[in-house]
């Protein structure tokens, strides 16, 4: 499984994106060195380059920076639908989105390898999952009960909930139980294991969580899991 961001364009496209702003990660303050092509000459915000004011042909002329000399466009949420339909499953985190654009595009996908999940908007979110008939995933690392956290999202969501993710000390045999009556499935969050690897070289964490038997990890060092899991 593949998590990726979305951010809405001017005009209501959507393209893979983490942040906001186009100027972090693309070639824009090169091609379009007066900024945002849709606002004034001279208006502060032009400068800003938020992606919601680039219009997807502007986009297009964009390339993304890489270090090692690659040249690759700003991918859509299209292109990535088209890629994973049949070959993978795919979460997608909304950061920004326009429902009236989006729910066409989805609804004419399997919904059986998408997820949906935001840290934006709960009730658009129930909208989009209820509109498309695609699931949701669930973040309750935050939450300080994470039983609680889990009933509140099973009241909302209902049968649209599909997953949550819990970090590695709060995957309790109570939030198992209750994932297993709802017929949810439980990620663990292997980010903070992922800084004991990378720092001290420690993979014990990693191998404890692996060992409790979570339906998913999340993890930005997927090889090293699977060397882990094969081992």
């Amino acid at each position: 499984m593949v998590e990726v961001d979305v951010q809405v364009t001017r005009g209501g496209d959507h393209i893979l994106m983490h942040d906001p702003t186009l100027s972090t990660t693309t070639n824009v303050r090169d091609v379009f060195p007066d900024g945002a092509p849709s606002l004034e000459t001279g208006d502060p915000a032009a400068r800003r380059h938020l992606i919601a004011d680039y219009t997807p042909g502007d986009i297009s002329q964009l390339r993304l920076n890489d270090r090692e000399g690659g040249v690759h466009r700003i991918p859509t949420l299209r292109d990535a639908l088209d890629l994973a339909e049949n070959n993978l499953l795919m979460i997608l985190d909304l950061k920004i989105w326009n429902k009236d654009t989006l729910v066409p595009l989805l609804q004419s996908r399997p919904t059986e390898n998408l997820l949906l999940f935001t840290t934006a908007s709960e009730s658009q979110l129930l909208e989009t999952a209820e509109a498309t008939g695609i699931g949701v995933f669930i973040d309750l690392e935050e939450f300080t009960s994470t039983g609680r956290a889990f009933d509140r999202s099973v009241d909302r969501y209902a049968s649209r909930l599909k997953m949550v993710s819990v970090g590695p000390d709060q995957f309790t045999p109570e939030v198992r139980e209750r994932a297993e009556e709802h017929e949810v499935a439980v990620c663990i969050n292997g980010f903070s294991l992922d800084d004991a690897a990378q720092l001290g070289s420690d993979y014990s964490p990693w191998a404890r969580a692996l060992a409790v038997g979570a339906d998913a990890y999340m993890t930005r060092l997927p090889m090293v899991v699977q060397d882990l899991l094969r081992r």
